[in-house]
């Protein structure tokens, strides 16, 4: 196999050079993108990926969790993809990404010192995840796509896409014409077909309400440094980890890529996320700022922070989609919805969704056939995905109201984390990849115990109506979780 094709890499200043005629377009060269064009290229696809902008690029989605790690080696590993592995990307980028080997949890009150009793850590115990410093981890992504034959054009603006019974015809920059046999679309937030096929909902069908604030700073003090005595202190340190600032209204979140001895990046990721529901307007740099000030650990945390890159915000960072498929198109999960970067999930949720178009579009292929029936399960899956996540994490903002309320909603987290990611997780670590790893999925609460989560959301919106009390909620909660787990045991004893 011919690892790298020369002049794989295209503008459209120089557009006479690009082929016009490929099996699979994709929009957009993140790394969800820039991945899954190097599985399909590895299979003997010719792809071409299409991006409005050129490298390095600054995107959110920075933190690894287990499930993902889990589910991006599996793909690596069923399609032959080894140049990049999870592994081989830490070991190759060291000197540029961070460590992440717990989530960190501080609960604030404006005004007060931190107190041990409300900080806690879900530890990888397993492995050591990774920090993406994306600017350097989405370019090296392309680059190993380019080795396994992907090819790429950078500043070109998709204007319209055609889709005819036999191919489809997309157009770059209002004069050049490409033909392909399938389009993804990888964008996100800003995918060319949500607006040419009119797919955004113009409100979003989920509960939670959240917006952002985020840049990229230096001098980031690591916590540990600011509060001592914490239990963790000699154990895993917050600052080799996922750190999240929980106050009633929203969270701050910490991503350090400085935290192992081979990086050579200063650089922390810092966000504050909002819950928008009591708010009359979207977070500035001036509100990160304040917030900080009015908590006295997390502003001894940034007393010498420098900002290092323009803030990005948004009033409200949720969206959904009316669809995911049609006929020879698909989003992909990110480009479907987006829910709030609490727990880590979006990069997740894309994965899911290679794991589950690749094989269908691979068999489409095979057998000449885009028939959209075959494409038809991705759409209960996405909606699936992303509803679950959404439950989440809008029961977490509404128990960021009082630290026990929050840490009896965590334990759902914890729940549907292990209880949901685990069958998927044993089969991408077997030898031979089956049709195990394939079938599963994020499934929450193991399918049918999925509606003890709807009952612990039902327990959280009594509580915001004042209904009942916050001790009884979290007690009510714990018990669901009890009853989960007692379930689960039961089960596998059987």
């Amino acid at each position: 196999m011919q690892l790298f094709k020369e002049n794989s890499t295209y503008s459209f200043e120089d557009s006479n050079n690009v082929p016009d005629n490929v099996d699979v377009i994709i929009f957009g060269s993140g790394l969800v993108g820039s991945f899954l064009s190097a599985l399909l290229a590895r299979q003997g696809l010719s792809v071409l990926v299409l991006d409005d902008s050129t490298h390095p690029k600054f995107s959110v989605g920075e933190s690894m969790i287990p499930y993902l790690t889990a589910v991006w080696s599996g793909l690596v590993k069923f399609y032959d993809i080894d140049l990049l592995s999870p592994d081989k990307i830490f070991k190759d980028l060291s000197a540029s990404v961070g460590i992440k080997e717990n989530f960190g949890y501080i609960y604030h009150r404006v005004g007060k010192r931190s107190v041990t009793e409300e900080m806690f850590q879900h530890i990888n115990s397993e492995r050591t995840e990774m920090h993406l410093f994306r600017q350097v981890v989405d370019s090296y992504i392309v680059n190993g796509a380019i080795k396994y034959g992907a090819r790429f054009t950078f500043n070109s603006n998709v204007t319209d896409v055609k889709v005819l019974d036999d191919r489809v015809k997309v157009t770059v920059n209002d004069n050049k014409e490409l033909e392909c046999q399938y389009v993804i679309d990888s964008a996100g937030y800003k995918s060319v077909l949500a607006k040419i096929f009119k797919l955004r909902d113009k409100v979003p069908k989920i509960n939670t309400n959240s917006s952002t604030c985020y840049t990229h700073m230096i001098d980031v003090e690591p916590f540990d440094r600011v509060y001592s005595g914490s239990r963790y202190d000699e154990k895993c340190k917050f600052h080799n980890g996922t750190l999240h600032h929980i106050f009633d209204g929203g969270w701050l979140w910490v991503i350090p890529f400085n935290n192992t001895t081979e990086s050579r990046n200063p650089i922390a990721s810092v966000g504050l996320q909002f819950d928008m529901r009591n708010r009359k307007k979207s977070p500035s740099s001036s509100d990160v700022i304040k917030l900080i000030n009015s908590i006295p650990d997390v502003q001894q945390q940034f007393k010498n922070a420098k900002v290092v890159r323009p803030w990005v915000s948004s009033p409200r960072i949720q969206y959904t989609s009316n669809s995911c498929t049609g006929k020879r198109w698909s989003i992909l999960p990110h480009t479907y919805g987006f829910v709030d970067p609490l727990y880590s999930r979006g990069l997740c949720f894309s994965f899911d969704g290679i794991k589950a178009l690749a094989p269908i579009l691979l068999q489409a292929f095979d057998n000449k056939d885009f028939s959209l029936d075959q494409f038809k399960p991705l759409e209960n899956l996405y909606k699936k995905l992303l509803h679950h996540n959404d439950e989440l994490v809008y029961g977490s903002y509404l128990s960021f109201k009082d630290y026990k309320l929050w840490k009896s909603w965590y334990s759902i987290w914890n729940l549907s984390t292990r209880l949901g990611e685990w069958p998927t997780m044993i089969s991408a670590r077997k030898d031979d990849i089956s049709d195990s790893f394939f079938k599963s999925d994020h499934k929450g609460l193991m399918g049918e115990l999925d509606v003890n989560l709807k009952r612990g959301l039902s327990v959280m919106e009594d509580v915001e109506k004042n209904i009942i009390p916050i001790d009884i909620a979290s007690e009510q909660l714990e018990l669901i979780v009890q009853g989960c787990w007692d379930k689960e045991r039961f089960s596998n004893y059987e």
